[in-house]
């Protein structure tokens, strides 16, 4: 499943956090309809960059909720909603 086919953000309203805010939107989303999903691909260079940044901010939060738990990696995929 893909959850967003594109973000547009103005250039003079780009580095405000609103890439992002439309990534969290469409993972909450698919998490509410119990789906995982990514971004369409080929993703653009400054989309990549967003992506990877959000990504990495979502699995950081992960590992320190679950910091003394065994998890796996469903676990994880079922939490956050992203693919493998």
């Amino acid at each position: 499943v893909n959850n967003l086919s594109c973000i547009l953000t103005l250039p003079f309203h780009q580095r405000k956090g609103f890439g992002k805010f439309l990534i969290t939107f469409s993972y909450e989303l698919s998490f509410l309809e119990h789906k995982v999903g990514t971004p369409e691909k080929p993703l653009s260079d400054l989309g990549k960059e967003t992506y990877l940044s959000w990504w990495s901010q979502r699995l950081i939060v992960y590992f320190r909720l679950h910091k003394n738990e065994n998890f796996s990696l469903q676990d994880i995929i079922k939490e956050t909603a992203m693919t493998e």
